[in-house]
């Protein structure tokens, strides 16, 4: 499976796009690009991303990233917002302090997280598992190349029942919400039901 083919998985569902850590923004403008050839549904879009580099790495990213590093200007993720005919709302800052306050009401359909560390993968996870729509994905890029990144998404989807990993290659995992997670820790699946 290719990113078109996991982000089209989505395609019906009504929400946002979450993109969690824009980098150099390559995904993004691949991702908008298929929003506009009618490959995936348009949707409004959220970024979240420092650009401050990475902050002080824990013990769960056994010396995989460097506190400071990969800094990036904010101007190529300022210059998407002319890219796509939707409305692009860019949030600067660790997402450990913009999140959840810098966020509206809207359904969640898709998150890409492009996150590399233990406690901002788990954070950004957390935040939004409750606003994902009900066959909403989480697509999370290098799963298998940062293990901060993969314990976090591990211990994510061990405790969150509602979730649940339907595809996993070199380059990201794909996580389906396809329950909603109640409140004694048992799922259900959404269903209809009239009432006479």
């Amino acid at each position: 499976m290719d990113y078109k083919a996991a982000l089209g998985l989505a395609n019906g569902l009504k929400g946002t796009l979450i993109e969690l850590g824009f980098g150099k923004g390559n995904s993004l403008r691949e991702f908008i690009s298929y929003m506009n050839k009618g490959k995936i549904d348009k949707r409004n879009i959220w970024i979240y991303e420092s650009f401050d580099g990475y902050r002080e790495p824990t013990a769960e990213d056994v010396g995989k990233i460097k506190k400071g590093a990969d800094k990036r200007p904010p101007q190529p993720a300022y210059d998407i917002v002319h890219t796509i005919n939707r409305e692009v709302n860019l949030v600067k800052g660790y997402i450990e302090e913009t999140l959840p306050s810098n966020y509206s009401t809207e359904p969640v359909a898709l998150i890409h997280s492009h996150l590399v560390s233990y406690t901002s993968t788990q954070h950004g996870l957390n935040v939004f598992k409750d606003k994902i729509e009900v066959g909403g994905l989480i697509v999370v890029t290098d799963y298998e190349v940062y293990p901060g990144t993969k314990q976090a998404v591990d211990e994510f989807v061990a405790r969150n029942i509602a979730f649940t990993i339907i595809e996993s290659n070199s380059k990201f995992t794909v996580i389906k919400r396809d329950k909603i997670q109640s409140f004694n820790n048992t799922s259900i699946t959404r269903t209809r039901s009239i009432l006479t």
